[in-house]
C-alpha cells in the first residue's frame, strides 16, 4: 500500500509510536524511527523491521529543538530526496490535579505536545509540498474533547493540537497536503500504568467497550489515513476511544 513512501514518526522508540512505525513498515514504507532517550528500544525496533520491503533508519530527535528537527529533515532529504508522511506522535502525559499543576509542568506539556508538532510541520513543509500527496497525522487524545484524568495541562495541550490540525489543513490543502488528528482513548501503556486503581476503574466504567485500547488498534487507524485511495479526508478529528466520546 505504501511502497516507496517515506514516513517520519516522532516518538517512535516505544508505545504507540513504535507500533505506528511497525505498521507503516509492514505496508512497505521507508520509516524513520526517532527517539529522545530510548535509543536501545529504537535500535531493537529497527532490527525487527529490517526484513520488510522498506528501509528503516533511527535518528535522535528532540521535538522542542528546531535544530534537532532540521537535522533529521536534512538527513531525510539527503537519503531519500522526499518526505511523504509525517506522524507527530511524540508526547508527554504526567497525571496532575488542577491545583498541583505548576507553571513548569504546564510549559513542559505545551512544549512537547503542541510546540513540537508545530515545529515538525513547519520544518517538513518543503519536502511535504514536493511530495504532491503529503500526509500529516497529529496524535492527540480523547482528553482534548472531554477533559481527563491526566489534568488540565494535558487536556489543554492536546486540544491545542486539534486547533493546529484544522489550521494546517486549511492552509496546506492547496499543496495537496492532508492534515488530520487522531484522538485515542486510554491505550494500555506506561502512561496508564501510572494511574491509581480508582482512576483506572473510572476510565473502564466510562468506556462502553469496557477495556483499554491496544496500541495496534490505534496504529492501524492512523495508517489507514495514508492509504492512496483515501485522498479526500483532511481537517478531521478521528476518535478511537471505545465509545467514551460520542458526538
Amino acid at each position: 500500500m505504501l511502497y516507496g513512501k517515506v514516513a517520519l514518526v516522532t516518538g517512535s522508540s516505544k508505545g504507540l509510536g513504535s507500533k505506528i512505525a511497525e505498521v507503516l513498515s509492514n505496508y512497505g514504507a521507508n520509516v524513520i524511527i526517532t527517539y529522545k532517550s530510548d535509543k536501545d528500544n529504537a535500535l531493537d525496533l529497527q532490527k525487527r523491521l529490517l526484513d520488510n520491503n522498506g528501509k528503516v533508519y533511527v535518528q535522535f530527535l528532540d521535538v522542542t529543538n528546531e535544530k534537532s528537527i532540521k537535522y533529521v529533515v536534512d538527513f531525510i532529504e539527503k537519503e531519500f530526496g522526499r518526505l511523504d508522511i509525517l506522524i507527530n506522535n511524540a508526547g508527554i502525559g504526567c497525571p496532575c490535579s488542577f491545583e498541583d499543576t505548576t507553571e513548569t509542568i504546564w510549559d513542559e506539556h505545551f512544549n512537547i505536545n503542541l510546540k513540537g508538532p508545530f515545529l515538525c510541520i513547519k520544518n517538513s513543509l518543503k519536502l511535504l509540498k514536493e511530495s504532491g500527496d503529503g500526509r500529516i497525522v497529529n496524535v492527540s487524545s480523547v482528553a482534548a474533547l472531554t477533559g481527563g484524568s491526566f489534568g488540565p495541562h494535558y487536556s489543554a495541550s492536546k486540544a491545542g493540537l486539534i486547533g493546529l490540525t484544522k489550521s494546517a489543513a486549511k492552509e496546506l490543502g492547496k499543496y495537496g497536503i492532508s492534515v488530520n488528528v487522531v484522538a485515542p482513548g486510554p491505550i494500555r501503556s506506561e502512561m496508564t500504568d501510572t494511574l491509581n486503581g480508582d482512576t483506572l476503574n473510572g476510565i473502564l466504567k466510562a468506556t462502553p467497550l469496557g477495556r483499554f485500547a491496544e496500541s495496534g488498534e490505534v496504529a492501524e487507524v492512523i495508517c489507514q489515513l495514508f492509504n492512496p485511495k483515501l485522498n479526500y479526508i483532511t481537517g478531521q478529528t478521528i476518535v478511537v476511544d471505545g465509545g467514551r466520546y460520542m458526538i
